[in-house]
């Protein structure tokens, strides 16, 4: 898949992701096996805020061709998820989450390599939709 097929993938995740935990932060939590206070609550709906400006954002430039740019956008990517693989590892092999960590470390691995490989293929300059 090109980075725009990647881009729009990791959007609608984001996006839906994010959605869950702005408005049902209690329902997502549960998913992870885990329950909180108020204040877990409050940071999980700006944890939840985050993600959908993230998907927004690679929703809205998916179609941008400048390749600094896309090189720039790839590199953010593949270190924010590389960052959000090892912490899912961590607390899914500490038990602050339970299995379905795993399914969350597996999933931004998949984008964190997705998006370094695009980085490595993107090339100066992008003209091909």
């Amino acid at each position: 898949m090109k980075i725009r097929q990647w881009m729009g993938v990791k959007a609608w995740v984001s996006m839906i992701t994010g959605v869950g935990f702005l408005l049902v932060p209690v329902s997502a939590l549960v998913i992870l096996g885990t329950k909180t206070d108020a204040v877990g609550l409050a940071v999980a709906r700006f944890f939840g805020a985050s993600i959908f400006l993230i998907g927004l954002i690679l929703w809205m430039t998916r179609t941008v061709r400048d390749a600094h740019y896309l090189r720039a956008l790839a590199s953010a990517v593949f270190v924010g998820d590389a960052l959000a693989t090892i912490v899912a590892v961590r607390e899914t092999l500490a038990g602050t989450i339970n299995a379905f960590g795993w399914v969350i470390a597996a999933l931004y691995l998949a984008f964190c390599l997705a998006f370094g490989y695009s980085l490595l293929r993107i090339t100066e300059p992008v003209t091909t939709p």
